[in-house]
């Protein structure tokens, strides 16, 4: 109850950003998915554990008490983003081939994975 208390606009409208986002970035996902026409409940992206990962994402950013969540997850994202085209270049760079688009929905996927496992855990030492 004491953490219902504490919800704010600032909370709530940090919180419909990051929805956005996400649903940004599942929408790209899926995209993506019907470009290489893959069956979108084979992927693991529709497993429960991503359900699991959204909803502890989502309760525990409403929980945050320190300010500017949002900037800090956004600079976390920067860098996970920057570390995926490094692989990226580096993987093609070895196999002496140019990336296509069934290179970019794989790395895609698995930058969706890690990003939705590192999020509850961000968001969880950050409360802590």
């Amino acid at each position: 109850m004491k953490y219902l208390r504490k919800l704010t606009v600032e909370k709530i409208s940090s919180l419909m950003i990051f929805s956005l986002w996400l649903w940004g970035m599942f929408y790209l996902w899926l995209i993506l998915m019907h470009n290489v026409e893959e069956k979108v409940g084979a992927t693991l992206l529709s497993s429960p554990f991503i359900y699991a990962m959204l909803i502890a994402s989502f309760l525990l950013f409403l929980i945050q008490e320190k300010a500017g969540v949002l900037k800090e997850l956004a600079i976390v994202t920067l860098f996970l983003v920057i570390i995926f085209f490094h692989l990226i270049l580096i993987f093609n760079i070895l196999l002496l081939r140019l990336p296509d688009i069934y290179d970019f929905s794989f790395y895609y996927e698995c930058f969706l994975i890690i990003f939705l496992g590192v999020t509850p855990m961000y968001l969880l030492l950050r409360i802590l």
